[in-house]
């Protein structure tokens, strides 16, 4: 059996969501845009299995995006919000 600290998980990213039309989606080409409802300040959400673990800011390290964290969510607090939570909101 693995040690828990050498399982691995997915972490994902969400920069920000939009809602459109399915037929822009489908006309859309190389070089389209797609509007965020996020600011470029804002913060962009961390999620392991569908929780909110931290909340960060996007930077670039060599030639790679990266993530440094500014806020890790309390127990009991923002921890249970799911991606789809947050469009309820």
């Amino acid at each position: 059996m693995l040690p828990v600290d050498a399982v691995s998980i997915e972490v994902v990213a969400v920069l920000g969501r939009t809602t459109m039309p399915i037929g822009r989606l489908l006309r859309m080409g190389r070089g389209a845009l797609i509007e965020l409802d996020a600011h470029v300040s804002a913060p962009v959400r961390l999620y392991a299995n569908d929780v909110l673990i931290a909340h960060g800011e996007l930077v670039i390290q060599g030639d790679r995006l990266a993530i440094q964290v500014t806020g890790v969510p309390r127990k009991g607090g923002a921890a249970g919000e799911t991606p789809d939570a947050r469009d309820a909101a």
